[in-house]
């Protein structure tokens, strides 16, 4: 938990920083914000290849944008890892979270629960979550659906969020919970590890 506050500390600090910059009111020099995002990122870096544990009770999926093509680039990345960990564990439910935002044609659980479907994930493996608008609510609305004999849970997200959902996880939910990290497109990691 107190990991999680100071993470939670620093992120406040750089939007601090951001907002200070954009007024002109900037008092810290470039090295301070450099050492800032460095750290970050590291944190980040930590769970950037984690591959969870085998046979988990339960993975969350977490949702991403969907488009009116299917699903974005980074749910792409992270439909395709769930598919994979479920292939690899057929005992291990899955929950697909994720709510339907003003521009997306269905909400991502929806758009989840189809694909997994289409790679040949039985249904009755499958559970929607379908009202989350954040990570914080995939999280605290998913735990609502998890039975009370689940012990180990995994969380599938892409690997520049990892670190930030596991911990939101850790803080949320009851017995173990594991880091299943998806890829994601090169091209857009810098952007996304820094937003």
């Amino acid at each position: 938990y107190d990991r999680l506050a100071s993470c939670y500390s620093l992120h406040s600090y750089i939007r601090q920083l951001r907002y200070s910059y954009s007024r002109g009111t900037d008092s810290l020099d470039y090295e301070s914000e450099s050492a800032v995002v460095l750290f970050l990122c590291g944190l980040m870096a930590t769970e950037f290849n984690s591959k969870g544990k085998d046979n988990v009770d339960c993975v969350i999926v977490l949702g991403a944008q969907v488009k009116e093509s299917g699903p974005s680039v980074a749910l792409g990345y992270r439909l395709e890892k769930a598919a994979e960990y479920l292939e690899e564990n057929p005992d291990t439910l899955c929950i697909v979270s994720g709510g339907q935002g003003s521009n997306e044609p269905i909400s991502e659980a929806q758009c989840m629960y189809e694909y997994l479907m289409s790679k040949g994930i039985d249904k009755s493996r499958i559970i929607k979550e379908d009202k989350s608008t954040s990570t914080t609510e995939n999280i605290i609305f998913s735990k609502k659906l998890i039975g009370e004999d689940v012990k180990t849970i995994g969380i599938v997200s892409n690997n520049y969020h990892m670190y930030r959902a596991t911990k939101l996880a850790k803080a949320h939910l009851a017995g173990e919970v594991y880091a299943i990290a998806a890829s994601s497109s090169k091209y857009y990691l810098p952007n996304n590890m820094l937003r």
